[in-house]
């Protein structure tokens, strides 16, 4: 009796188990149903916001930024193909393009600035109402060119935008003399970023030459010493130098621009006014051997150049050149006789 007891309760024991099971797996089956019940309306709501997203940055990444492409080359081709004379329309044009505020302004900006810059300064130069819809111009790229800073991009991108901005500023400072500190401010802020940029630094010297403040623009120059520049930055050098009275600091950078071979003859006869007061006639004489590299065969140049080798005491140099002028068959020959008559006395 005992054992067939044992059996049963073995028996009836396992039938409660399995009985357990069954009702925890469908405990489980109803939680699984409750959460999803739960989280349906969130998938939703998630897919939803998704594709929200999607269309959005679709929109912001490829729509807008295609609208602000199309108006920039409305622009353009209405500048070119009107070589500048419908600016009123391209200027439109280019406004609707940068309003946009896309990921392209920065490039576009930098772009087409030159031509909206140039037709801005035609306009001005017009007077009149033409006048003010340049400066409107300027001050609207002013602006831009803000956006362009204040966006703050570390690389070449960045130092145009100073260079630009700094330009439309010192043309704005005809109408606001406030603007000429904001192009200080500019290039000075260009110069910490980028102290080796040499355009920067000579556009900052000679902003400040063209104000009459000297020793500022020397200081621009010591401060930011190049070993390696454009001649015409040593000649730039070399003018601020003269202006400031040392004259032969001046020259020492006048070498260096000589050998960089920057092309002076824009303001060679001032630089041999400069020299012929101190008597550097061999100096002068440098000057215009460097110019004829440039000017082959000019003949003011080279009748310059033989009177500067008779101070100098080299009659066989001077003899040469005139011998040469000669040979060209220049319009008043009688002149160049006198000179090697001259040269036998």
């Amino acid at each position: 009796f005992a054992a067939v007891w044992q059996a049963d309760s073995v028996t009836r024991n396992s039938q409660l188990v399995t009985s357990n099971q069954k009702n925890n797996i469908i405990d489980q089956v109803a939680d699984t149903e409750t959460v999803a019940m739960n989280y349906g309306p969130a998938k939703t709501a998630v897919v939803i916001a998704a594709g929200i997203g999607m269309l959005w940055f679709g929109w912001v990444a490829n729509i807008v930024p295609g609208e602000a492409s199309y108006w920039a080359q409305v622009a353009s081709n209405t500048n070119y193909t009107s070589q500048g004379r419908e600016f009123d329309k391209a200027f439109d044009a280019l406004r609707k393009s940068f309003d946009l505020n896309t990921y392209l302004n920065v490039d576009m900006r930098l772009a087409l600035s030159g031509f909206a810059v140039g037709g801005a300064q035609t306009m001005i130069d017009q007077g009149g109402d033409a006048e003010k819809y340049g400066r409107e111009a300027l001050e609207y790229l002013a602006g831009q060119f803000e956006k362009n800073l204040t966006e703050h991009h570390p690389d070449i991108k960045d130092f145009l935008s100073h260079q630009q901005y700094a330009r439309v500023a010192q043309m704005l400072a005809k109408y606001d003399a406030t603007w000429n500190e904001k192009a200080i401010a500019t290039m000075e802020q260009a110069l910490v970023e980028y102290p080796k940029k040499s355009q920067m630094i000579q556009g900052l010297a000679r902003f400040y030459m063209q104000q009459g403040r000297v020793d500022e623009a020397v200081v621009v120059f010591e401060d930011h010493p190049l070993e390696f520049a454009p001649g015409t930055f040593y000649f730039d050098y070399a003018g601020t130098l003269y202006n400031a009275g040392r004259n032969e600091d001046a020259w020492k950078q006048m070498e260096r621009a000589i050998a960089y071979d920057a092309n002076m003859y824009r303001n060679l006869d001032r630089l041999v006014e400069i020299l012929m007061k101190d008597g550097h006639y061999d100096r002068i004489a440098r000057l215009y051997e460097h110019e004829l590299t440039h000017l082959v065969n000019d003949p003011e140049l080279m009748a310059k150049l033989a009177a500067t080798y008779m101070e100098l005491g080299e009659k066989q140099k001077a003899r040469e050149l005139a011998e040469k002028l000669l040979a060209m068959n220049p319009e008043n020959p009688e002149e160049i006789y006198a000179f090697l008559k001259e040269l036998e006395q």
